[in-house]
């Protein structure tokens, strides 16, 4: 190990050595001033009868108190350990997330400012990625402008940092979003995001930027058009299907929006032509069997009303109860459908068992579902 190296690794063993003393104490009366460094207190399970407050309270084997005595704890070391911290290998994640915390804590943007200076290593690479990603998290647009000024030395340690851009953007404009999209591509990563999509969104403008853009693609993009299908199903659909990246969707996905589509209040006279426009491929599949495989055996209102316009409701039915053959009651939405609906799929999902598996114990499961269904829908 170089001299440096060894001097970091020293600063830590002492910061270590020093918080073996202070959790020891700190379990047997108030926190020691005197604390300063971190060790796990996995081994601590309670406090001594006359310990004072805070250990008579200390369970050590909560992480979230455990993590709170670790930063109490932590807090008490100078910076150049804290630094040195980072740069050694650890398996302590836990431990290292809390140093970084009191580093930004201490120290804000300068915390980044100081590690893009460092000489590059392995650990120096992992902490400025934690670090610059926890700043996004703060301030997304201010990260946004550091990467601008300093992209080469950022590099591909942004990807936490460009989640939270990318999150940041969304909830602006269809051409922020596109704009901070580019940039994060220049690492050639894809980038998962969950973002919340304002009232005047341009799902088309988006979707139009992203279909061109195939091979560089925002991980959750297809919620963009799930989130543009539930406002406008006509529109999301008629862009799907005259999209030039349509005949390429993963079927789960296609099947996703079709399910999307159908549980709108979408009026009767458009929702046949729109499910149409988005299930054109799919008659390989039996696409509203598939709908209810996640079902939990419960109809939805939406679905059925759907299913009936477009002539599925039979199928929807059928495997939506048989999603029940393993419960052991019956969801009271059954109900509220018409009797003769209910004993068809009845009769469909028992026909349907008789020949998928045969055997004496299926007979009986059987028929104790049967008796089940039989009994829920006295009436």
């Amino acid at each position: 190990m170089s001299e440096a190296g060894l001097q970091r690794l020293s600063l830590v063993v002492a910061c270590a050595a020093a918080l073996a003393a202070g959790i020891t104490l700190g379990l047997q009366g108030p926190l020691q001033e005197e604390t300063g460094a971190v060790m796990s207190a996995k081994a601590r399970t309670s406090a001594p009868a006359n310990a004072g407050a805070d250990a008579r309270d200390w369970d050590a084997r909560s992480p979230r108190n455990e993590a709170r005595l670790e930063r109490r704890v932590i807090a008490k070391c100078d910076d150049e350990s804290l630094w040195a911290w980072l740069l050694v290998p650890t398996d302590e994640l836990g431990t290292l997330d809390i140093v970084i915390d009191e580093l930004i804590d201490r120290k804000r943007w300068d915390a980044l400012q100081h590690l893009m200076v460092m000489e590059k290593s392995t650990e120096r690479d992992g902490a400025l990625r934690h670090v610059y990603g926890r700043l996004a998290e703060k301030d997304p647009w201010k990260a946004y402008e550091l990467w601008q000024e300093n992209g080469d030395t950022l590099g591909s340690n942004s990807d936490i940092a460009f989640h939270y851009m990318i999150q940041a953007a969304a909830a602006v404009s269809a051409e922020r979003l596109i704009e901070v999209l580019g940039e994060a591509w220049k690492n050639e990563k894809a980038y998962t995001a969950d973002p919340k999509y304002p009232p005047d969104f341009d799902f088309r403008k988006l979707l139009d930027f992203l279909s061109k853009h195939d091979d560089r693609t925002m991980s959750g993009s297809d919620s963009a058009l799930f989130e543009w299908a539930k406002r406008s199903p006509v529109a999301a659909a008629e862009w799907f299907r005259s999209s030039q990246s349509w005949d390429s969707t993963d079927p789960a996905d296609q099947v996703q929006l079709y399910r999307t589509v159908a549980l709108t209040s979408l009026e009767e006279s458009h929702m046949g032509s729109t499910l149409s426009n988005i299930s054109a491929d799919l008659d390989h599949l039996d696409i509203w069997a598939t709908i209810a495989l996640s079902s939990q055996g419960k109809p939805d209102p939406s679905l059925l009303r759907s299913a009936r316009i477009v002539g599925g409701e039979n199928r929807y039915l059928e495997r939506t109860l048989a999603e029940t053959r393993f419960k052991e009651t019956l969801d009271p939405s059954w109900k509220e459908i018409p009797k003769a609906e209910r004993m068809r799929a009845k009769a469909a999902v028992e026909e349907a068992w008789r020949k998928e598996i045969v055997g004496p114990t299926h007979d009986r499961a059987r028929a104790r579902w049967a008796e089940m269904v039989n009994r829920a829908w006295d009436d």
